[in-house]
């Protein structure tokens, strides 16, 4: 099959043949009958393995691009196979890709945390995952809930990023106007987080643009300041003057 003797279509429609003639597919187990986007076979096994094979209507819906390179081609079925759902729910280890499927591979390249520094290779990932979103929230691959809890959100801290659901409190800022710059430096202090205004990832690649209206609401005002530091006092048991003295040290 990598020497190019036979084409991934005759494969498949070897697997076509083995199905048709009967409704059991333990005959198929341990058999490399599944091209792979990377150009190799996968042995046919039962679900629940360390290695699923995932499906989609790539050609219909990621017409930017694939889901590989962003994540491992040898995790995506050759997109020239013809009907792979009718592999589905056979108990076998192909399955469509859908949100569930996206966050263990999304899981394979960056940990589930609120705040995280990342490598410069992880930030490269990012910002190739962030192209790759629109294609996979058109699909109903993912959806906004799906990657909220995954540090994929720039700061202007450099290599340092934030969730969804961490932009989202008390914490979290929109970066201030050039005259109000001064203000970061004591927040940050006090454990504040702001946001980088241009919302840029791997040189000039902006955040999505629904991810933007997310964001949107979340501002750099007097009132949000305030409600900060109450944040502060509830959480730690400290008075506002205890938070402040943080300050002068």
């Amino acid at each position: 099959y990598r020497a190019k003797a036979i084409a991934a279509q005759q494969v498949d429609e070897l697997l076509s043949y083995f199905l048709r003639e009967t409704e059991s597919t333990g005959h198929l187990i341990g058999i490399p009958l599944l091209p792979l986007a990377d150009g190799s076979l996968a042995e046919i096994n039962p679900a629940g393995g360390k290695k699923d094979v995932y499906y989609g209507s790539w050609s219909l819906y990621f017409t930017e691009s694939t889901p590989w390179p962003t994540f491992p081609a040898d995790r995506f079925l050759d997109h020239r196979i013809v009907q792979p759902s009718r592999l589905r729910d056979k108990g076998l280890n192909v399955v469509p890709l859908d949100g569930t499927a996206a966050i263990r591979l999304i899981q394979d390249r960056i940990p589930r945390r609120p705040r995280y520094l990342a490598s410069d290779a992880e930030l490269q990932w990012i910002g190739a995952f962030w192209r790759l979103y629109s294609s996979f929230s058109d699909s109903g691959v993912l959806t906004y809930d799906d990657i909220d809890a995954f540090p994929l959100i720039p700061t202007t801290q450099p290599r340092f990023l934030i969730s969804l659901k961490e932009a989202n409190t008390p914490s979290a800022f929109a970066s201030p106007l050039p005259h109000e710059h001064w203000i970061i430096s004591p927040l940050r202090k006090l454990g504040a987080i702001v946001l980088d205004h241009s919302h840029t990832l791997s040189g000039h690649m902006h955040l999505p643009f629904r991810i933007r209206e997310k964001l949107a609401p979340i501002a750099f005002d007097v009132l949000r300041v305030v409600r900060f530091m109450q944040h502060i006092e509830s959480e730690s048991a400290q008075t506002i003057s205890d938070v402040l003295a943080k300050l002068s040290q």
